[in-house]
């Protein structure tokens, strides 16, 4: 296993030098800022684009964007493919949600994942991934839990509550610090996949 450090200015709060090394048999890295003027005087032309004659202006569309939404009731944000639970304990509220692309620019959406929060900060996370195979092994250590899901995990470390199912390839992780295993699962035996 290798190591990373990091050396930060502690005034600007900026890094100064990143150093990694490599397990062995592994490539190590190493950067260095050596020179660097904070108040540096910047010609704003510099930044200018002066388009060519002829050339016109167009909005930008993205092929990739996934459409992510939080309406027909639920509380988690519905993406196409994942899970999407109908229920959710009283007192949360949506917070934020959102999806990631596949890394091969092919447009696939390979995750998504969906906040509730409440007040006094206790939130409930569900993170959903494709994983080939289901569930990873990794998981099947924890404790079992009979349901009509079939597979379900749960684990307890300090006040954060996990609970893993999945269909398929989806694989879903809902995480908490607030409800106990017991709600965790009601929210995830109330999911269906998005079509």
């Amino acid at each position: 296993m290798g190591t990373t450090r990091v050396f930060i200015d502690p005034e600007r709060m900026f890094i100064m030098r990143w150093a990694v090394v490599g397990a062995p048999g592994r490539q190590s890295y190493h950067a260095e800022v050596t020179a660097l003027d904070h108040d540096a005087k910047i010609d704003v032309h510099r930044f200018t684009f002066d388009p060519p004659p002829g050339a016109v202006e167009v909005e930008a569309v993205d092929e990739c964007s996934s459409s992510v939404s939080s309406d027909g009731g639920s509380r988690f944000h519905a993406v196409r493919g994942f899970f999407r639970p109908s229920y959710a304990p009283p007192g949360y509220h949506s917070g934020s949600g959102g999806s990631r692309g596949s890394d091969l620019g092919d447009c696939r959406v390979v995750g998504a994942w969906s906040l509730l929060e409440s007040s006094d900060e206790p939130y409930i996370l569900l993170y959903q991934r494709l994983r080939a195979g289901g569930i990873p092994h990794t998981v099947l250590a924890w404790s079992r839990i009979e349901s009509e899901l079939g597979d379900v995990f749960h684990h307890a470390e300090g006040d954060i509550v996990r609970l893993v199912w999945g269909s398929g390839d989806v694989v879903a992780l809902l995480e908490s610090n607030s409800v106990s295993v017991e709600e965790l699962l009601r929210i995830a035996e109330s999911a269906e996949l998005v079509p």
